[in-house]
C-alpha cells in the first residue's frame, strides 16, 4: 500500500518549521511522497521551492515535490533548471507537479509575473507546459542551439499533472507524465470510470514502454472519535473553504477502512492524503496510523 501526503499549511501553529516535522515523520512511517502546494494567501509559504531541498536533506527515502507549481506565474526555463538541480542532488526523489492555478488576487499575479492584467490573460498554461517538457525532451537539439538546462544531461524530476477526473489522463499520455486525480475539490468528478484508467495504462505502456504512475488524492481528518474529527474541521480554516471537501471524517477504524475503500474502488496503488486538521499533533498521530496501514499491507 502506497500512501503519500499533501500539505497546504501547518494548521494553527503557523510555524513553517513544523512542515519539516511532518515530512520527517512521514518518511519514517514509510510514506511514498510529501507534496507541498503553491498558494499566495495567508498560509505559511507561497512558493514551496525553498522548502523542497531542505526537506529532502532531512529525510532519507520519501519523494518530495510541488503539487503543484503554478506554471503560468513562472519561467519554464527557471523551473526546469531548479528542479533538475534538486534531482541531481537527490536522484529519483524529486516530484515536479504542474498546474495552471490562480494567484490570490490580480495584484499578487502582477507581482509574480510583472505583467498587466490584460497581458497575463494571454498567458496560457499549455504553452508553458509544453515549453518546460521540451527543455528535457529536446535537450540535444537545444544544446545545438546553445541553450543549456543545467545540470546538463541529468535525469529530470518526475513530472506530475493533475485533474478533477480521468480526462486529464489525455495530457499524461501525450507528454509522458504521471497523473494525480483529486477527489477533494468540490468540483471533482466523482464517477469511477475505471475502464478509462485501464485503457490509459495499456496505452501508456504501449506508447512509452513503461507503466504510468497514477494516484488519487483525498482529504479529511482522522481523530480518536468521529465527533472529534468533526470538531477539528470546524476549528480549521477549511470549515468555510469553498473549494475543498473532506472525504473522510472519522475515527481510526473508519479512516483505515475508507483509505482501503478509495484505493480499491478507484483501482489505484497509491493514495495522497491531505490532512485538514488544524492540530499538528493530530496530524502526526494520523501519520503513525498511515504507517500502520503501510506495514500491514507488506
Amino acid at each position: 500500500m502506497n500512501i503519500g501526503l499533501l500539505s497546504f499549511d501547518t494548521g494553527k501553529s503557523k510555524d513553517v518549521r513544523e512542515i519539516i516535522r511532518l515530512a520527517v515523520h512521514a518518511d519514517e512511517a514509510g510514506c511514498t511522497r510529501f507534496w507541498l502546494g503553491e498558494h499566495y494567501t495567508t498560509i505559511d509559504w507561497g512558493c514551496p521551492e525553498p522548502l523542497i531541498p531542505v526537506i529532502l536533506g532531512m529525510t532519507e527515502d520519501i519523494a518530495v515535490g510541488s503539487a503543484a507549481t503554478l506554471l503560468r506565474f513562472h519561467s519554464p526555463y527557471r523551473v526546469a533548471c531548479s528542479f533538475r538541480t534538486m534531482n541531481a542532488l537527490f536522484p529519483g526523489r524529486v516530484d515536479l507537479g504542474l498546474a495552471a492555478g490562480a494567484a490570490a488576487n490580480e495584484k499578487v499575479a502582477s507581482y509574480l509575473t510583472n505583467l498587466s492584467k490584460d497581458a497575463f490573460q494571454n498567458v496560457q498554461f499549455i504553452d508553458k507546459f509544453i515549453e518546460l517538457i521540451n527543455f528535457f525532451e529536446k535537450e540535444d537539439e537545444l544544446i545545438g542551439e546553445g541553450v543549456f538546462v543545467p545540470p546538463v544531461k541529468v535525469i529530470p524530476p518526475q513530472i506530475w499533472t493533475f485533474g478533477l477526473s480521468w480526462n486529464g489522463l489525455k495530457r499524461s499520455l501525450a507528454y509522458k507524465t504521471s497523473f494525480s486525480r483529486s477527489l477533494f475539490h468540490k468540483t471533482s468528478y466523482q464517477e469511477l470510470d475505471v475502464d478509462i484508467l485501464a485503457k490509459h495504462r495499456n496505452d501508456f505502456k504501449k506508447n512509452h514502454q513503461e507503466k504510468p504512475k497514477v494516484n488519487i488524492a483525498i482529504s479529511g481528518i482522522r481523530a480518536k472519535t468521529k465527533e472529534k474529527a468533526k470538531s477539528l474541521l470546524q476549528a480549521s480554516e477549511y470549515a468555510s473553504e469553498e473549494f475543498i471537501v473532506a472525504n473522510i471524517l472519522g475515527d481510526t477504524a473508519e479512516f483505515k477502512d475508507k483509505i482501503s475503500y478509495y484505493m480499491n474502488t478507484y483501482q489505484v496503488n497509491e493514495l495522497i492524503w491531505l490532512d485538514l486538521s488544524p492540530d499538528i499533533d493530530n496530524r502526526l498521530e494520523t501519520i503513525e496510523v498511515i504507517g500502520e496501514l503501510i506495514q500491514s499491507a507488506k
